[in-house]
């Protein structure tokens, strides 16, 4: 039984995981929602790992599969290329992003819809918490995130999360829940609520965000 597995029993109670361990040449495809008052947009990306290291850590490189905006009324189709390559540490903590715009938006973005494993198996009602305090690259802000694990059922971990960038003029802050397959560690969906969402039309912006990989 792999790690992955991770329901070994601690003192009468199952310990989980929660860390993929991606082989490469692995290929994900997940679907994004965003929407608010008066904007929605509807995207897919499809992730392949490039390159796993000895440490765990391994590369990402990630695909746009086009995207549908609607304002109001009119809708627009947006199927231009778009290929970027990150790096992540074991635990799926974003360390690097190259290819395309690298800038901080694209970091902000990209941390807040990573999901990070604990660096020690959980049991249910238990929590762990993610910082990252690098400014890199230039004027990225230092974020906080503060998962707990409330409930496993049909091998689905329900982990709920509080997101907070700690700087910048309007930070990001977000609240939403992570289901995650504790048999192999890979997320599956993610339902938020998010404020000051980068790419927002004005600031203070609250909107509903969603991750999901479709059903085949």
């Amino acid at each position: 039984m792999t790690s992955l597995l991770l329901a070994v029993a601690v003192h009468g109670q199952l310990s989980y995981s929660l860390k993929w361990e991606p082989k490469k040449g692995e290929t994900h495809v997940y679907e994004i929602f965003i929407k608010d008052k008066e904007t929605s947009v509807e995207a897919a990306v499809e992730h392949k790992v490039t390159e796993v290291k000895s440490d765990g850590t391994y590369t990402v490189q990630s695909r746009s599969l086009g995207a549908l905006i609607r304002f109001g009324a009119e809708e627009i189709r947006d199927d231009r290329p778009s290929e970027t390559t990150a790096e992540f540490d074991a635990f799926g903590q974003l360390q690097e992003i190259s290819g395309g715009t690298a800038g901080p938006a694209k970091y902000r973005n990209a941390l807040l819809m990573r999901f990070v494993a604990p660096h020690v198996p959980v049991k249910v009602n238990d929590a762990w918490t993610y910082a990252r305090n690098t400014a890199k690259p230039t004027g990225l802000s230092a974020i906080g995130v503060t998962y707990s694990l409330k409930a496993v059922k049909d091998s689905i971990a329900e982990v709920t999360f509080v997101f907070t960038e700690k700087g910048g003029e309007f930070p990001q802050t977000a609240t939403g829940t992570w289901w995650v397959d504790v048999r192999n560690g890979l997320p599956q969906r993610l339902e938020a609520k998010v404020k000051n969402f980068v790419g927002s039309e004005s600031p203070e912006t609250t909107v509903t965000l969603a991750l999901r990989r479709p059903i085949r």
